[in-house]
Order: C-alpha cells, then sequence, then structure tokens
C-alpha cells in the first residue's frame, strides 16, 4: 500500500475541525480532488487515531472533529453510571471501562455520543427497576415460561446478560470470556464480585443447602467448581450429577427451547441416596437463557419432597422482562 503523506492528512483534518458541520466523503473529494479510495484512507487513519467521528450509517456517512465536547458532556451528566456498568472489549482483546469506553464504542459506531448516553441511561433503568437487594427477581419470568411447574420459590440474576441495542453488559461479558478464556484473573475478578452478592442472598432467604449446576464440557478451569471454591460457604451441598450420551451436548448449542428443557430433563440427576428436608435450598447457575436447567433441577428436587427451593444465575437473559414490567 503506498504511504499516504501525513500533511494532506493534517489539511483534511483541519478543513474538518473548521467546518460548522459533518462531511460527507463526495465532500471533501471536491476540495481536496483525490480519489475516494485515498480518501477513505486518510479518513480511517483519523479514526484510528480517534481526530474525528463517523456519523450515520452507508450510504449517507459523514465525519466530524472530536473536539472531545461530547466525551465532557457525557461526563457531566452520567459519569457515575457508565463508570461503575460500562466495559468496551475490543476485537483484539483490549479492555476499556466506563466512559472512555463508552466513548471508544460510540465512535466505532459512528454514533453521537450524548444522545446514545441518554438511551443507555433510559435502557439501563428500564431494567434495573427488577434489582432489589443486590439481585435481580426473575420469579415471575420462570412462572411464565413454566405455568405448570412452579417449583421456584423465588429465581434471580444478579444481572442481565445483555441490552437490546448496546448488546453485552459488563459482567455479561466477563463472565462469558472467564468461562470461554478460562482465564484465572478473569475468573477470580466475577468470583469477587459474585461473592458478597451471593452470601447477601443465601443470609436474606435463611438458606441451609446449595446446589451447584454442573457443566456440559470438561475444562481446565472450570466457571463452577471455581465458584465453589472461592465462595466457601459451609453448608451442606446437595448433589447433583451431569451425564451426557455418546456426544457431549452443551445447553448453549441448542436454540429451542423445547431442546434445552429435554436435554437438561435427560442429563441432570439428583443423588438417589438424598433424603427430603425442610431447609431452603439455593441452586446456582452461571448463566440463564431459557432457564431449562435450574428449572429442571428444582422439579427433581421437588419430586424428592424438597419444597423451599430458590433458583440464582450469575447474569440471565432480559427476555420476558417487558412482559413482567406490565404486571
Amino acid at each position: 500500500m503506498k504511504n499516504i503523506p501525513s500533511s494532506t492528512r493534517d489539511k483534511i483534518l483541519k478543513y474538518i475541525q473548521k467546518s460548522p458541520f459533518p462531511l460527507s466523503v463526495k465532500q471533501l473529494v471536491d476540495v481536496f480532488e483525490i480519489s475516494n479510495v485515498m480518501m477513505h484512507r486518510h479518513l480511517k487513519k483519523l479514526m484510528e487515531q480517534e481526530a474525528i467521528i463517523k456519523q450515520g450509517s452507508a450510504p449517507k456517512v459523514a465525519y466530524k472533529a472530536n473536539t472531545k465536547e461530547d466525551t465532557t458532556l457525557i461526563h457531566q451528566e452520567q459519569n457515575p453510571l457508565l463508570e461503575q456498568n460500562w466495559l468496551t472489549i475490543t476485537p483484539e482483546g483490549k479492555r476499556i471501562e466506563g466512559t472512555k469506553g463508552f466513548v471508544h464504542w460510540c465512535h466505532k459506531r459512528g454514533f453521537e455520543l450524548v444522545k446514545k448516553q441518554k438511551e443507555y441511561a433510559r435502557i439501563f433503568e428500564k431494567y434495573n427497576r427488577f434489582r432489589k437487594d443486590g439481585y435481580i427477581d426473575a420469579t415471575q419470568k420462570f412462572y411464565d415460561i413454566f405455568p405448570q411447574q412452579k417449583v421456584l420459590k423465588k429465581a434471580m440474576y444478579l444481572d442481565f446478560f445483555s441490552y437490546e441495542i448496546f448488546g453485552r453488559t459488563k459482567w455479561g461479558q466477563l463472565v462469558l470470556h472467564a468461562k470461554l478464556s478460562e482465564d484465572t484473573k478473569i475468573l477470580k475478578e466475577v468470583y469477587a464480585w459474585a461473592d458478597p452478592l451471593i452470601k447477601k442472598i443465601i443470609n436474606t432467604h435463611n438458606i441451609t443447602a446449595i446446589g451447584y449446576i454442573p457443566h456440559s464440557l470438561k475444562r481446565k478451569h472450570p466457571f463452577i467448581p471455581g465458584l465453589k471454591k472461592f465462595l466457601n460457604i459451609p453448608l451442606f451441598q446437595v448433589p447433583i450429577f451431569k451425564s451426557h450420551g455418546e456426544i457431549i451436548i452443551a445447553q448453549k448449542t441448542l436454540k429451542k427451547s423445547a431442546e434445552r428443557i429435554e436435554n437438561a430433563e435427560k442429563t441432570i440427576f439428583i443423588d438417589p441416596m438424598l433424603q427430603a428436608f425442610s431447609g431452603n435450598v439455593l441452586l446456582i447457575d452461571d448463566a440463564v437463557g431459557s432457564g431449562a436447567t435450574i428449572q429442571k433441577t428444582a422439579e427433581k428436587l421437588h419430586k424428592k419432597g424438597l419444597k423451599n427451593i430458590y433458583g440464582l444465575a450469575l447474569v440471565g437473559s432480559i427476555n420476558g422482562f417487558e412482559v413482567i414490567s406490565e404486571v
């Protein structure tokens, strides 16, 4: 690739900075009399340097200078929200926290920062209404999905896995990457976040026994056993086992709810020697999509005479919460 003269790029940047309105590629080409291809190279480099911002989507794309005014406004209006809850992980694996990460995310997509920040605040609040005492109440969602088997006294998430428009939440991303990468540093970070929240739930709901949902796939650093070790909770542990056929099927590979229910029904087992008791049981899973695994495990415990069963996932799907908000 032929090197682009930096002096030309500097002139383009200065021209964009002086313009009172965003400029299209055609407008810039007409002014500087260079090819579309060459102009796109200039603009790409300026975007990488975060000197300019792309607005709109093809074919109506325009560019304006990044004067940092938008960033200042975000800091003034919603800095605490973004600093505590936003995380961008770039395709190459770079981690950018808080407001800086949000600005990066918007720039890459050509979004207007302040407008998008206000939209994020609105969506965050929309779902934050379901949060109380450190957890999100997903009980009604489970009752709606499994109306014939309301065996859970309460279903809970520590956080949502993702939001519409904005994608995975901070903890949704970290739980996912902790599981997939088996990076011990990220695993410990997630465990440290979940630890006080889980222990608060145990105290609040007088939990006397815990059941950890087992994984389908064998890993060097499996998520749930690592969490169990980190928590080190001295309560009775309900013996729950996972079996599989000739081919191991991970729940996340099953797209249909009916298939996930069938998988959980036929692969989750409770120790046949377990005797019924009157205490409160907490089932813990890493992530919930359909809810099939926690639900079917709870049903099997219920059949053994256990009546006070609670379900908890570190992160869970927002699907169904729009319905709950109308109840």
